[in-house]
């Protein structure tokens, strides 16, 4: 063969956009290996070779790793090609699963979050809500006996193991109030905002009240209550606390800014 057809390992470097000290990699481990090596130790590529290379960049582009694209090279076939190219979709197909997931979770986040910049978060106020998608905790907590911090940690575990790989926006829904005694001997199932779910907070008007923490939740209900009372309203529903500002913002759950929804109609 006529010298012309061979490159320097730098010419051919520039050529392939592959850097020298990856092709010297390449030849150690037996990938791509220079079709000539003088007497000096200097390596010879054959144009030839700037199919192969092209050829690692694909296989490397869609998943494989090296020892995977080796493996392919001593058995190249167009079944086997079509095969891994069939694998590489799959796995493909759940990355782009993975992060339209987290494209989810994040709008949901940034929507309940957004709720901290409201206009004046003492006002009560009736809102039309949609219905909203909701996965709730297996286990009822009785109020106030549990630590949230320890609940919510293992809420999150038990959503991980659903399938909800991200830490979801989250809140309680209190069934069954007993306004005399209330939020005290209670039980409260813990929830969070997914995507998709048969359970849900249903569709309708609700109204509305912004707490801080814990220990104000008697007080608001009641003027809640008194609210509708005094506006022709009728509660109809459950206690929904969306825990707006949650551990993103607030350090321990006396500062989280909660969210609290009574689903109310018209007498």
């Amino acid at each position: 063969m006529d010298d012309l057809d061979y490159l320097s390992i730098s010419a051919f470097a520039l050529k392939s956009g592959v850097q020298r000290k990856t092709l010297i990699y390449y030849d150690q481990i037996d990938l791509l290996k220079p079709q000539k090596v003088n007497e000096k130790g200097y390596r010879f590529y054959h144009y030839h070779q700037l199919y192969q290379i092209n050829m690692i960049r694909f296989l490397k582009d869609i998943g494989l790793s090296l020892k995977e694209i080796k493996a392919y090279m001593l058995t190249k076939s167009p079944e086997k090609i079509i095969d891994l190219l069939n694998e590489q979709k799959l796995l493909v197909a759940k990355k782009q699963d993975y992060y339209n997931n987290l494209s989810q979770m994040i709008d949901l986040q940034i929507h309940s979050l957004s709720q901290n910049i409201i206009p004046d978060a003492t006002e009560l106020s009736v809102v039309h809500y949609e219905r909203v998608p909701l996965l709730f905790s297996p286990i009822k907590k009785k109020a106030p006996n549990f630590r949230s911090s320890e609940s919510i940690t293992e809420f999150y575990r038990y959503c991980f193991s659903k399938g909800y790989d991200f830490p979801y926006p989250m809140g309680l829904m209190d069934s069954d109030i007993d306004i005399s005694t209330f939020p005290a001997h209670t039980k409260v199932s813990f929830y969070a905002k997914v995507p998709e779910s048969e359970d849900c907070r249903p569709k309708g008007n609700y109204l509305v009240k912004y707490i801080r923490g814990y220990k104000q939740q008697q007080q608001a209900y009641k003027e809640m209550a008194a609210y509708a009372a005094a506006n022709n309203w009728k509660i109809v529903g459950d206690l929904y606390i969306d825990f707006i500002a949650n551990e993103l913002i607030s350090a321990d759950f006396d500062h989280f800014l909660n969210k609290m929804m009574l689903q109310v109609e018209k007498k």
